[in-house]
Formats: structure tokens, sequence, C-alpha cells
């Protein structure tokens, strides 16, 4: 579990009441589940929402955390806002961006990560978003959200593992994403309008379970292959 927290309303930061109600709320928060095993990791922000772009701020957001709890990792922005805000791990311990849809950036600038600080886990916080809306199993008929677009299971099983080849090959490319550890691929089941789930909202397989599984399974099987000769290979030098 990667536990966050809801945002604030806006990006008030150090002095401000928002800000000071925010972090009295998340240190309940933490003291309240800090015992539970699940969580490996905090959060302090998603994406853009809510964050300041005082570093100050997040300093001392981040160092309040490490006094409450200094045996987890913390994640300080996932999916940071480009080059306005953080894309995660400028303060923390991961460096953690966003990327719609394919995984791959193909020359994004704004959020390409090849070029992240080495010595920390680099995290594809969320990619995917495959849009597949079955008829009668919306949350509301012809209001749905998604990053890409299929009409049929067929599409959405194939184009999701075409997906998986994409991290493959990003975990192959050792120069540009040596410390490449995590992929999270939004989202196991559709959320009200986000029609981009592997389930519908009210658990209906939109894809063959089966093309899922051994899309994962090779996936993981040639990343750890992958991700052992290059260790091999560094030793060695």
């Amino acid at each position: 579990m990667w536990q966050d927290w809801p945002s604030k309303h806006d990006e008030a930061g150090l002095g401000s009441p928002v800000y000071d109600q925010w972090l009295e709320e998340m240190q309940r928060d933490v003291k309240a589940r800090r015992s539970h095993p699940s969580i490996v990791l905090w959060i302090t922000y998603n994406e853009g929402w809510g964050q300041s772009a005082d570093a100050d701020t997040q300093l001392h957001t981040i160092a309040t955390l490490k006094d409450l709890d200094s045996t987890r990792l913390v994640n300080d922005a996932s999916g940071g806002r480009g080059i306005a805000f953080w894309v995660g791990g400028l303060h923390a311990n991961f460096t953690d961006v966003h990327h719609y849809s394919r995984p791959e950036f193909d020359g994004d600038a704004k959020r390409d990560i090849s070029k992240a600080d080495s010595e920390k886990a680099l995290v594809l916080g969320e990619y995917g978003g495959i849009m597949q809306a079955p008829e009668g199993h919306q949350w509301k008929e012809g209001a749905c959200h998604g990053y890409a677009t299929v009409t049929t299971r067929g599409e959405l099983g194939s184009l999701y593992a075409d997906y998986n080849v994409g991290l493959n090959n990003m975990v192959a490319d050792w120069s540009k994403y040596p410390a490449l550890s995590a992929a999270v691929y939004t989202e196991i089941s559709d959320v009200e309008t986000e029609c981009n789930g592997l389930l519908t909202y009210d658990r209906l397989f939109k894809a063959d379970p089966e093309v899922i599984y051994k899309a994962n399974q090779g996936l993981i099987s040639n990343a750890s292959a992958m991700l052992r000769d290059h260790m091999k290979a560094e030793i060695v030098v």
C-alpha cells in the first residue's frame, strides 16, 4: 500500500491556516495508520493538486512526516506536474512521473525522466488509462473519461499487452532508465465516470483476464532477467 492524503484545495504553504490544518490532519492520519504493516511508503501529494511551488513548504512537510515515522520511504509528489512543480523525488526517496497513455515518453521533454537521479528509485506512477465502456455497465451512461479508447475486449487486452512491451523496452534501455523500479497502471476498475479500468465499476471483466495475466507474467519474467544482467554488469565494471 502506498498511502497518500486528500489534497488541499489550493497551493497554500508555510504560514497559511490552510496548510497548517492540512498538516495537522496528515499527522493524525499517520499516527492512526503507521502500525499497519501493509503501508510501505507515504505520498504527500498526488500530481499538482494542492502542491505549493515553495520548496521550503515541501521540505517542512517531509521533515514533519519523518519525525512521526522514520521507518518508511516518502514519495513527495506522485506525478508532479512538469517543470512548474515537482516530478516527485527532488526532496524525498523517489522520482515519480505520470505519463499517458503509453508508458514510453517518445520525446515528451516535460516528463521525460531519462536523466533522473539514478541514486533514487524511478517510478512511472501512472500510465495506461485505456477506456472501454460496455453498455449497461457504466456508472453514468455516456459520461466516460479515459486517455486512449478501444471498443472491444480483445482490443483492450491487446493494447494492454502492447503497453507491457513498451515497459519492457524501458527496462532494457539501462542507459536511460537505470533506476526504473515500478510502474502503476491506471486502473484496476472503473471509478464513477473514469472508464479506464480493467473491470467495470460493477466488476465485469472488460478484457480476458488470461491475456492480462500472461502479459504481466511475461513482463515480470523478462524485466527481472534484464535487471539481473544489468546488476551483474555493474558489479563487474
